[in-house]
């Protein structure tokens, strides 16, 4: 069977990642005992919106608004790499092309620094997206299957429950977001 744009042969490496960054996810997502899920005293809840991508090369294609809004639930429990946090969350926005798109996610955050009576911090989230279809589904890396593996980097500032963060969307572009984290 020949590869045409209609039917792409399966590439078995792209499988294997995405199985593989699957079970990660699914790993880290998966119900730990009962009392890991309790809320603990530092932890958190996060509010993130943004608007609109800004894309590195815009096109005609692309909508004016994306309108993602983010939860994430943050606690400094399961941390590795010296993050000061562990992140688990969910993105609902609409992709670049205006469908309906969800990214599942997991991640670590880092405080960085202190500046102006808040703080710098970076986080870095992988996750499973979903939402690109029909002719776009190409448009995203390793979507045979109708949802690709992503990672998203971001940084941003915060003080007194009140943020700002850009997200940095691989070769595509940029969020920026404003959030509220609910204190416990």
């Amino acid at each position: 069977m020949s590869a045409s744009p209609d039917n792409p042969t399966p590439r078995p490496t792209a499988a294997a990642v995405k199985t593989t960054l699957a079970l990660a996810v699914a790993g880290a997502l998966a119900q730990p005992p009962a009392s890991a899920l309790e809320w603990g005293a530092d932890d958190a809840l996060r509010i993130t919106y943004a608007p609109a991508a800004v894309h590195y090369n815009s096109s005609p294609e692309h909508v004016d608004f994306n309108h993602l809004v983010a939860i994430d639930w943050l606690t400094p429990r399961w941390t590795f790499w010296k993050a000061d946090r562990t992140l688990f969350g969910l993105a609902l926005f609409d992709n670049s092309f205006g469908q309906f798109s969800q990214y599942l996610y997991a991640g670590l955050e880092w405080n960085l620094w202190q500046l102006g009576g808040g703080e710098f911090y970076a986080d870095f989230t992988v996750g499973l997206m979903h939402g690109y279809k029909g002719i776009y589904q190409n448009k995203i890396p390793l979507n045979d299957f109708g949802v690709a593996p992503v990672a998203v980097p971001a940084i941003g500032w915060r003080r007194s429950g009140f943020g700002v963060n850009v997200m940095f969307l691989g070769t595509a572009g940029l969020m920026i977001g404003v959030n509220y984290e609910f204190p416990p």
